[in-house]
């Protein structure tokens, strides 16, 4: 009944995909969208400036101006820490106000930031295949470009490998 042999798997080669991110003009007219409360445009601004994961800011704690994501709420279970500027803490904080009066469950709550992200994509007139996620990929993008060290940036956004970093650099 058991298996006596490691079955052979054959590895599909995937080609790597490019990175979908949003150019400043991209995310100059998702914030100029009319019928978005400014709360949701001043989240999207949070995510670009910080290249957190949807989740991240409501599962860690803040330590003065620093996010500190605990390893237990880590995809890659490392402590990851967030340096906030003042804008950036302001809109933390409110974002966290906003999904603690929530009645719902909290995920859905959360959750509620990528669907308004995608509806403003939409009214933007934005390609279709931009996600929430892509303002990670946006963050990534621009560090890279400003700072060139690809190994920098792969710490800044919690990367166990460089490898995984590397696709930002094309």
């Amino acid at each position: 009944k058991y298996i006596k042999e490691m079955p052979l798997i054959e590895m599909v080669k995937v080609d790597i995909q490019e990175v979908d991110y949003l150019t400043d003009e991209m995310f100059i007219k998702l914030l100029e969208v009319e019928g978005i409360d400014n709360h949701f445009k001043r989240a999207f601004a949070f995510y670009v400036e910080t290249g957190c994961r949807l989740f991240k800011p409501f599962d860690g704690y803040i330590k003065g101006n620093t996010l500190v994501i605990p390893p237990k709420n880590s995809k890659t279970h490392r402590k990851r820490t967030v340096v906030l500027n003042p804008l950036t803490l302001a809109i933390l904080e409110e974002m966290r106000e906003n999904v603690s009066k929530c009645t719902g469950v909290r995920k859905y709550a959360i959750k509620n930031y990528s669907r308004v992200f995608k509806k403003a994509v939409r009214i933007a007139g934005l390609p279709d295949r931009l996600h929430f996620h892509n303002l990670r990929d946006t963050y990534a993008v621009r560090r890279w470009a400003i700072t060139g060290d690809i190994h920098l940036v792969s710490k800044e956004i919690g990367h166990k490998s460089v490898t995984t970093t590397e696709k930002y650099a094309d």
